[in-house]
């Protein structure tokens, strides 16, 4: 599969490092990306095999758009025992698809697929799209709506907006309580006190490192 996401310039593979003491589950992946090949086939596989090699023996294939969130189906029934799935238009998607309410209907479907165990990523990002904010709020209170509804976890992306997120996340609690894990969360005190008050989790990364940071 090919898309604007996928990076068109040649990136030399990074060495594989020191295997994991233990085995891991990497909750957040975009293999796609990173092979720019179908959901089943060898580069895939060779991801999958080298993430094994080094205790990484489970990964959460996470979607962005419609097409992408297939694809990320396909992959984990593809591979099971090693792949699940999570569906979702990503913040800075939602605004620039063609037809917003079909790809929401195409995500709710795919949300009921066995091996889809998570909603995301979706989100807030006024970095990238600081106009759109608007659209991004509408899709991201119908992802906490589908959250509520199937029982699954809601992936959050959260990027300049952390005013907005808070205030949207906090008027779902007060509809129906779900479960929500903020991906790679690089916002301020506020808003981690607020989501961890609400009972949700944080998930840092790299980016905390960053002088910048």
């Amino acid at each position: 599969m090919a898309d604007r996401h996928n990076r068109d310039i040649d990136r030399k593979q990074a060495p594989l490092p020191q295997p994991l003491p233990v085995p891991t589950v990497d909750a957040h992946a975009h293999i796609e990306i990173v092979t720019n090949d179908a959901p089943d086939s060898a580069a895939v596989a060779k991801v999958l095999d080298e993430a094994k090699s080094v205790n990484v023996d489970r990964i959460v294939q996470v979607g962005y758009s419609a097409e992408q969130s297939q694809w990320c189906v396909d992959m984990a029934n593809a591979f099971p025992g090693r792949v699940l799935a999570a569906v979702a238009l990503h913040p800075n998607e939602a605004p620039v698809v063609a037809d917003m309410e079909a790809d929401w209907k195409i995500i709710a479907e795919l949300a009921k697929e066995p091996r889809v165990r998570a909603i995301g990523e979706t989100g807030l990002d006024y970095h990238y799209t600081p106009d759109s904010a608007e659209a991004q709020q509408r899709s991201l209170r119908v992802h906490i709506e589908a959250a509520q509804e199937t029982g699954l976890p809601l992936i959050i992306h959260a990027r300049a907006a952390d005013e907005d997120m808070e205030r949207i996340l906090a008027e779902g609690m007060e509809v129906r309580p779900y479960t929500c894990v903020m991906h790679c969360f690089s916002s301020g005190p506020r808003l981690a006190e607020a989501v961890l008050e609400m009972g949700f989790y944080l998930s840092m990364s790299g980016i905390a490192t960053f002088p910048k940071s």
